[in-house]
């Protein structure tokens, strides 16, 4: 069997998978999850054009066209899909990867340049809505949820922004969030995956106290696995451990780091906005939500 060649891969797979067993559970457009047939994160198959999420594979998807229940298997950097007992297509994982971790050490963000940028960014009116929900314009989207989504993020942001040691527990607001609103991954983990990423980066630029972030991350960490879906509880797993969609993680380690291009935060803010129905919108709101009061001249109330 000849094994196609594939480089867009989270790196962390060839660092931590040596032996993995599992089934393709789920096929869309041009994604495929598959389920580890033990202990392990699920593995995302996506499109070659795609932008990677955690563990996921770009691969040739008219070459290999995965399918429900196909056995898969991983051994080294030689993953295995079982078209039947007798055909078998291969890939290969060549170099390094790509890095999903947010692992970059923040220490010189320019905070007026960062609220230059955030302020220069068209939001979608998604977004819009979530970041200002008593004033919800969209239609047809679920306001409700929007407006709850909304409200929550606000208290969200402000607590992990407070400066005092009584900023008060994490758990009831995250758990008023993860699983709120219909899809895969809803709207509710898809802010708390965007408030995650920007509190990793604004902690290290030294802007939101660390022991806020370790309160936030524990709390995600505790969620019961019934919280959300198994998308969404598998996302929030991995942002515990500091990793994020590629889209999510390029706009957040741009933010104050550009003063003399200020369109690339914009233009991966638009690149973020693309992913899935509502999902790069309201992980959007997320980021910018708390980026913007993190870097705001007043900081967050007591």
């Amino acid at each position: 069997m000849t094994h196609l060649p594939v480089h867009r891969f989270d790196r962390q797979i060839v660092e931590h998978l040596h032996d993995f067993k599992g089934r393709v559970a789920r096929v869309y457009k041009q994604a495929a999850i598959i389920r580890p047939a033990d202990q392990g994160p699920l593995i995302t198959l996506l499109h070659s054009g795609q932008d990677l999420v955690p563990y996921g594979i770009g691969i040739p998807w008219g070459l290999v066209r995965p399918a429900v229940d196909q056995q898969v298997s991983i051994n080294g950097r030689k993953l295995t899909l079982w078209v039947s007992p007798f055909i078998k297509r291969g890939l290969l994982l060549e170099g390094a990867g790509i890095n999903l971790c947010i692992d970059q050490i923040c220490k010189n963000l320019d905070q007026a340049a960062c609220r230059q940028e955030l302020a220069g960014i068209h939001l979608p009116v998604r977004t819009r809505d979530l970041l200002d929900p008593e004033k919800v314009v969209g239609h047809g989207i679920q306001p409700d949820i929007v407006r709850a989504a909304g409200r929550r993020l606000r208290k969200l942001i402000k607590r992990l922004c407070c400066k005092t040691e009584m900023c008060g527990p994490f758990s009831p607001i995250i758990s008023g969030l993860a699983g709120l609103g219909p899809g895969s991954t809803p709207s509710g983990d898809d802010l708390l995956l965007g408030v995650a990423a920007a509190a990793y980066y604004m902690t290290s630029a030294g802007l939101i106290p660390r022991r806020n972030l370790i309160k936030y991350l524990t709390a995600l960490d505790e969620l019961p696995a019934d919280a959300s879906t198994e998308a969404g509880r598998e996302m929030i797993a991995h942002a515990v451990q500091g990793a994020f969609p590629e889209p999510l993680l390029r706009f957040v380690v741009c933010l104050g780091q550009y003063k003399e291009n200020k369109s690339k935060v914009s233009w991966e803010a638009t690149r973020l906005t693309r992913i899935g129905k509502h999902s790069g919108c309201d992980m959007l709101a997320g980021a910018f939500a708390l980026a913007s009061l993190a870097t705001s001249v007043q900081g967050a109330p007591a």
